[in-house]
């Protein structure tokens, strides 16, 4: 006989996530992919893909292929697009009336053509901005929920009840990983998914009097009902899974808190941090510490509010990559000075330990491109009210000593602010396989950073971009542990 394991994933984002549709957004490089009502969602192919490869990764190649399929094999596995939840923590259902959705200010938000974006560029040997490597990312804020709903076919008479319940667990907790990350950039920080909950329901094909599979389906796949109040935490499929123990967390390569200095700044924002009331200058800083928007729940429904304050994880991967490189030549003894010969073009390539860490794009040979196998998380700053303060700076004439005309301009900074920064592994295969020195490059760098030699922010000519251990002792797992520098 027949049975139907279905369940409903009610999913967040916990970072801002860059889904495209492959199309270009008028004054942008990307586009949100969005469904029949206009509102982003996260296709199913997208999931599954993601899913499957951490699947085959986790249980092996041929529990992978009797769950998701293969060439020969049919997918046991259904998974639904996920949809946007309202207010009410419903699935917004299929074409709406656009005059129906603008009616609620959240779904109104995400309806946006451009509801959040990030200016990224790359970073040559020299300090200075690549060529045509400066580029606009259209996100999705952080905090949207979705719900989709999966069923996993399975036959008794092939397979155990208890032996498909297992199964159908251990594929669910895969959504608890760090790597379960969905659209561009994950490496990045983006694309971070956090599963809020799930409800869980199996239902037999076969009728009786007593039960109507027809009946469970409907009530399943159209619930009347607060998802949010239906759903239950995983730990209600725990007694599914072996010895009834849950799945051990995903542990960080490294893990520490550092905190400025002195002053602090990164990137340039658009809203002020603090209100000109009260703030000490009436008029807006000329320079203001990024910060973003992000959608928040409560008991009123969600908000999406402004001024989060994060470094990106996309800032910190980049100059990690660039002083990895640094480290590398010197254990390596590859001197700038034998280099003096070398064309720009060969400055501009990086070392093969630097490709290993975080990735390779080949543009003449796209299959010789791979991605790296660290994932660096976006770094939430954080900081009190008080240590929001505004700095004046001019520029002073070389002939007469007095201010220049028009060269004094405000900066927004904060005070001392505390960061905890993450690097996970995407690929632990692939990093236990790297040579000694690369390993060895990559805490010598980690070590930098914590002990306050690596600038991480904007001014660092100024002084804002520089930081010191935190209270917190920096954690590492026990691959970083065993590297000897």
């Amino acid at each position: 006989m027949k049975h139907y394991l279905l369940a409903r994933l009610l999913v967040s984002n916990v970072a801002p996530m860059a889904i495209s549709s492959g199309g270009r957004e008028h004054n942008f490089d990307t586009q949100l992919a969005r469904d029949a009502n206009g509102l982003p969602y996260l296709p199913a192919t997208s999931v599954t893909g993601v899913w499957r490869s951490l699947v085959l990764r986790e249980l092996g190649k041929a529990q992978c292929d009797a769950i998701f399929g293969s060439s020969e094999l049919r997918s046991s596995l259904t998974v639904s697009h996920g949809v946007v939840v309202d207010k009410q923590h419903q699935p917004v259902r299929a074409c709406q009336s656009q005059q129906q959705l603008e009616q609620d200010d959240y779904l109104a938000s995400l309806l946006l053509a451009r509801p959040h974006h990030r200016e990224r560029v790359a970073i040559n040997d020299r300090g200075v901005a690549k060529h045509n490597a400066k580029f606009d990312q259209l996100l999705l804020p952080a905090g949207v929920r979705f719900v989709l709903t999966v069923k996993y076919e399975f036959d008794s008479a092939h397979l155990a009840q208890n032996e498909a319940k297992r199964y159908f667990a251990q594929v669910l907790s895969v959504w608890q990983q760090r790597q379960f990350a969905l659209g561009g950039s994950t490496r990045n920080g983006l694309g971070q998914m956090a599963l809020l909950g799930l409800d869980v329901k199996h239902v037999p094909l076969q009728k009786t009097p007593e039960h109507d599979p027809r009946t469970a389906l409907r009530a399943f796949y159209q619930p009347d009902c607060n998802l949010a109040a239906q759903t239950k935490p995983f730990s209600e499929v725990q007694d599914w899974l072996p010895d009834g123990k849950l799945p051990a967390a995903t542990r960080a390569l490294c893990e520490m808190t550092v905190k400025g200095l002195d002053y602090w700044r990164f990137g340039a924002g658009v809203s002020r941090l603090k209100s000109p009331a009260e703030g000490s200058a009436a008029r807006s800083p000329d320079i203001l510490c990024y910060s973003e928007p992000r959608v928040t729940w409560d008991e009123s429904g969600p908000q999406l509010k402004g001024q989060h304050v994060v470094l990106c994880g996309s800032a910190i991967k980049g100059i990690l990559a660039h002083r990895v490189a640094f480290h590398y030549c010197r254990l390596n003894k590859l001197y700038a000075e034998a280099r003096a010969q070398d064309s720009h073009e060969d400055w501009q390539k990086r070392v093969a330990g630097v490709d290993e860490l975080f990735g390779h794009l080949d543009e003449q040979e796209h299959d010789n491109s791979f991605a790296g196998c660290l994932m660096v998380d976006d770094c939430e700053v954080v900081y009190q009210a008080k240590d929001i303060q505004v700095r004046s700076h001019t520029s002073l004439d070389r002939f007469t000593g007095g201010v220049r005309k028009g060269a004094l301009y405000t900066e927004e900074l904060l005070y001392q602010p505390t960061l905890t920064i993450r690097v996970w592994l995407a690929n632990e295969a692939r990093f236990k396989q790297l040579d000694t020195t690369t390993k060895q490059a990559l805490k010598a760098t980690l070590n930098d950073l914590e002990q306050g030699l690596l600038p991480l922010g904007a001014g660092s000519g100024r002084g804002t971009s520089l930081l010191q251990p935190g209270a917190q002792s920096r954690e590492d797992s026990q691959m970083l542990k065993e590297i000897a520098l």
